[in-house]
């Protein structure tokens, strides 16, 4: 009997065991697909979304890892946060989205009719942060260049609110 509950402590005492990524939903399916971020020119970059191992789900731009999840075979997990991997926020995986939330403000991801990736922001979010955003351009559209010259002004213009002024930082400005 003694032994019989040591092993049910032990069990529960052990983390979930991980999700291969193909289990884990959009950002599963996301594997091995192409995505494009502009840089601050508004040139292509490339985002890649890797399984190094099962369970864990990288983001990579320009071929530099940014952000980290580790999925759990429940639908839970943890983001890691590259530049800050002692800030871990809790992540929930789904078969159409997924979400971080860290200090009250959730990002969720979803994948929009035109296969770009849209990142949407709820709970603690603050004046200056737009509600929505393209996280991640799917490259095969024709106005390409347009879209990630617009990325870079709406950065620039969430920059501004952050700082509490506002100028042009189009061409207007040059």
């Amino acid at each position: 009997m003694f032994l019989r509950v040591l092993a049910i402590l032990v069990a529960l005492a052990l983390p979930a065991a991980p999700a291969a990524a193909e289990d884990a939903g959009l950002i599963g399916r996301l594997v091995g697909r192409a995505f494009v971020v502009p840089d601050a020119k508004g040139a292509r970059v490339p985002l890649q979304f890797v399984s190094p191992t099962q369970g864990v789900v990288e983001v990579r731009i320009g071929g530099q890892i940014t952000d980290s999840y580790r999925i759990r075979a429940d639908g839970s997990g943890d983001h890691v946060l590259a530049a800050a991997p002692d800030l871990v926020s809790s992540a929930t995986f789904a078969a159409e989205s997924w979400s971080r939330t860290y200090k009250g403000l959730t990002v969720t991801y979803v994948l929009s009719d035109d296969g770009d990736l849209v990142a949407r922001l709820s709970g603690a979010v603050e004046d200056w942060q737009a509600p929505s955003s393209v996280y991640a351009h799917n490259p095969s559209h024709a106005d390409l260049a347009r879209r990630l010259q617009a990325a870079v002004e709406r950065a620039h213009e969430e920059a501004d609110r952050f700082e509490g002024h506002d100028h042009d930082h189009g061409e207007a400005a040059q």
